[in-house]
């Protein structure tokens, strides 16, 4: 609320840039710099009217790659921000009155619009082990980005064949084993999205392991885990943005991230290291599309000296299936929040798929 009328005060007597810091307790207990600068004027519409706006450009020190734009009025308050959170998808927040603000959203369809449909459909995905891909990255003008940031790591095999070009192999039955990629202090602490610590995701442990949870084999713990979460989360749709563990916890709802991060808080307080991954999954169906991959989360444990792929949106008896392709993983730590998701930005929107092969045959 502070920074809310700093901010409001500077817009109001016409400050052409200026910059505070502040902490934001969805990315943690770090302070951020965000800066404003003024990008001239525009006429825009609000509420069914066109009016004059004065336009400026705000970045945050999380998220430095990530440039917003702002619209006030006169008096400094706000009539628009936009931010691009990747190529072909940005959020927006407008100035509205009640009816607006309470009007409901079709979150389906708006994932529907990202879904990424492969040169053919992959037969019964759920049961497949082994799959191949190429993916096509092209660069966009004036992109620098690192495109190698989809890698080899869990299941799946990275080659590039040539810039912006890989070949993608995932095989359940011969994961990656990376000295470089061991797990460390992140993978089990707590943080404001793996609340791990809480009260509520402990008891949420007992409940799901029982007496017999000492004795457990870490392999078949983190499977009961998993198991659990599918039940736990009763409603599965995509009302919710970006839960913390705790809140899932409490409220029984999401999407695949709020399954993730359930998921990742109970392995972390069970002891076993853990952490999300970001990728795509193909879907047989999704909001009357049919075929295609569509942007997901899920899990990695460290189970037997490697990453092991565990998703918890998928049925009891299918841990994990080769009809995912992972970008990258996220810790979802306190420093590390934005930033997970801003890495993967750049392979996100504007490639294609095809399907080299499923369990061996092409």
């Amino acid at each position: 609320a502070a920074a809310d009328r700093f901010t409001a005060e500077k817009l109001a007597a016409g400050e052409k840039q200026f910059s505070y810091k502040m902490v934001d307790p969805s990315v943690g207990p770090q302070v951020m710099t965000v800066t404003m600068k003024q990008d001239g004027e525009q006429a825009i519409e609000v509420m069914g009217k066109v009016v004059p706006a004065r336009v400026y450009l705000s970045t945050a020190s999380v998220m430095p790659d990530m440039q917003g734009v702002e619209y006030v009025d006169e008096h400094g308050r706000m009539l628009r921000s936009t931010i691009d959170l990747m190529p072909g998808m940005s959020m927006q927040l407008l100035a509205a009155d009640a009816s607006i603000a309470q009007a409901k959203m079709d979150p389906p369809e708006m994932m529907a619009s990202m879904l990424v449909k492969p040169d053919r459909p992959i037969d019964r995905p759920r049961t497949r082990r082994q799959a191949v891909y190429e993916i096509d990255i092209p660069r966009r003008a004036g992109d620098d980005a690192d495109m190698t940031v989809i890698r080899s790591f869990g299941a799946q095999r990275v080659e590039w064949i040539e810039d912006g070009l890989a070949r993608v192999t995932v095989d359940l039955d011969d994961p990656v084993v990376d000295e470089r990629d061991m797990p460390g202090e992140a993978e089990l602490a707590a943080s404001v999205m793996i609340d791990s610590k809480d009260p509520r995701v402990l008891a949420l442990v007992d409940q799901a392991l029982g007496d017999a949870g000492d004795a457990m084999a870490a392999g078949d713990k983190a499977e009961r885990l998993r198991r659990f979460v599918i039940d736990y989360v009763q409603t599965k749709d995509f009302g919710v943005g970006q839960a913390t563990a705790t809140e899932v916890a409490q409220t029984r709802q999401g999407d695949c991230t709020e399954h993730a991060v359930l998921l990742a808080a109970m392995l972390r307080a069970s002891g076993i290291p853990a952490r999300t991954v970001i990728g795509m999954v193909y879907v047989d169906r999704f909001a009357g599309q049919r075929g295609a991959f569509g942007y997901h989360m899920w899990n990695q444990a460290w189970l037997d000296g490697r990453w092991v792929d565990l998703d918890a949106t998928l049925g009891p008896d299918t841990p994990f299936d080769a009809a995912h392709i992972a970008f990258a993983p996220a810790n979802l730590g306190e420093q590390e929040l934005y930033t997970d998701l801003a890495r993967v930005a750049p392979l996100m929107g504007g490639f294609t798929i095809r399907v080299v092969s499923v369990d061996g045959v092409r």
